[in-house]
């Protein structure tokens, strides 16, 4: 009879971690964007630049703390018919817990598993010394990343992104200081399969106290980045 009981256990199989749903990363992957900038100057007038930007995945490795990473060579042009010039490398790592990027020696986390509504964290954790970052201006200096909060503010969401319907995506809000002077914050879309899709992110100062005037309008240093895929493969 014990023997019966044994051979009829029932094992809980947990499922699969599977990190790269949303953020899929092997050697040669390479994805293309589009990225329009606007900078808006304490001095001079605001100005508005487009770059291509091209990035190549390299070999998995693992780091030092036996963290699964690829790195990422970023290349960019100012028009498609341009060649490509060889901008920086950033740094991919993966893990069962989370998704981050290394950009100039930030590390950000992207993502967390598993992947809750409303889950919140600092995705800005790892980022120390900010004030140290040389900057062209004083408004812009990096310590205005200190203390993001991330959440999911989408899960599993279909969308039509440029005319392409895409059964699955998240959406992350990430939000910084934010009162009459200073405003702080970032959207990203993820894509099943794909990885990242679109991105948007503002950080604007102003002295100019005008709670029902637009940001967009009363910014006088700062920056606002927006980011759109181009390809994938």
């Amino acid at each position: 009879m014990l023997l019966t009981l044994a051979a009829c256990e029932t094992v809980l199989i947990q499922p699969e971690v599977q990190p790269q749903r949303y953020f899929p990363a092997s050697e040669g992957m390479v994805r293309e964007y589009r990225v329009d900038t606007i900078h808006y100057r304490e001095t001079l007038g605001s100005d508005t630049q487009r770059w291509y930007v091209r990035q190549v995945l390299g070999p998995e490795m693992l780091d030092l703390e036996g963290q699964t990473t690829y790195t990422v060579e970023v290349y960019r042009r100012r028009q498609p018919a341009d060649n490509w010039q060889y901008h920086r490398t950033d740094l991919i790592r993966l893990s069962d817990q989370r998704a981050e990027y290394v950009e100039n020696n930030l590390r950000f986390i992207k993502l967390v598993f598993p992947m809750v509504q409303g889950l919140r964290w600092n995705g800005h954790a790892f980022l120390s010394d900010l004030s140290s970052v040389p900057v062209t201006e004083s408004c812009n200096n990096y310590q205005f990343l200190e203390g993001w909060q991330f959440h999911y503010t989408e899960l599993d969401q279909f969308v039509l992104f440029d005319g392409i319907p895409l059964d699955s995506t998240v959406l992350v809000t990430q939000t910084g200081e934010q009162n009459l002077i200073e405003f702080n914050q970032s959207s990203e879309r993820y894509a099943a399969g794909i990885g990242l899709i679109w991105r948007r992110f503002e950080h604007l100062t102003t002295q100019t106290i005008c709670p029902e005037c637009p940001w967009t309008e009363k910014a006088e240093c700062g920056f606002a980045v927006e980011q759109w895929l181009q390809s994938s493969e």
